[in-house]
């Protein structure tokens, strides 16, 4: 499952909180002169792929690569094309411009620390995981393509959600609780709870210590927080 599914909701959030009154309003009329900033990319994009293609560009600038990159000859691209690849520069180019409009709403402040893993896995792997996935690996699908049409219904669905992310932190929480420890209550919350924030090797979990802000957002809602 990925951010810009639609999965079924938890909790009916909307009655808890009137999402209106706790979160800022998207700024839609930003959102034209972002387009604006990706279509130039993208026309530069396309345009840089045909001139290396060229027969004038072509036959040589492989040497380049060679000699420019030597420590890394065996794992680069070994022609122009594969180098200059159009379809796979634009997935990145649509995660970036994805990651620049989220940012330009309070959406990834509200969202609860799963949806975050799932978001920034697209913006990691936006061509997706299906040829290279690994047994047991989360199946990660293309990002979307950054249209006009894709970009105002995602936020906009997603802004409709945030009274739904608010059930889904609390849900998040309960089930982050560290199974080993005795002094966690299957059947809720109590005054004690252990969550994991340490991964196999001794490091800090950064979803993990997510999930700790995540509670520490919930218990400042319901203590009047703004």
């Amino acid at each position: 499952m990925t951010l810009f599914d639609s999965p079924a909701v938890s909790a009916t959030a909307g009655e808890l909180f009137d999402a209106g009154e706790f979160f800022a309003p998207a700024p839609f009329d930003l959102f034209d002169s972002l387009m604006s900033q990706y279509e130039s990319s993208r026309r530069r994009l396309t345009a840089m792929a045909e001139a290396v293609s060229a027969d004038a560009c072509a036959g040589v600038l492989h040497y380049f690569v060679q000699a420019n990159t030597p420590e890394s000859r065996y794992s680069m691209p070994s022609t122009v094309a594969e180098l200059f690849d159009l379809d796979r520069a634009v997935a990145y180019l649509d995660a970036d411009f994805w990651q620049r409009a989220l940012n330009m709403t309070d959406v990834l402040q509200i969202m609860p620390q799963k949806r975050k893993d799932e978001w920034f896995a697209q913006i990691r792997e936006p061509l997706g995981n299906g040829k290279n996935r690994r047994a047991g690996v989360p199946a990660i699908e293309r990002i979307p393509e950054f249209t006009a049409d894709n970009v105002r219904a995602s936020l906009e669905s997603l802004i409709d959600m945030r009274g739904q992310f608010f059930a889904e932190r609390v849900d998040g929480i309960f089930r982050a609780l560290s199974r080993k420890h005795v002094t966690n209550q299957p059947e809720g919350f109590s005054k004690r709870m252990i969550l994991r924030v340490l991964c196999d090797r001794g490091t800090e979990d950064w979803s993990a210590c997510g999930v700790i802000n995540d509670f520490r957002a919930v218990v400042a809602k319901f203590m009047g927080a703004r």
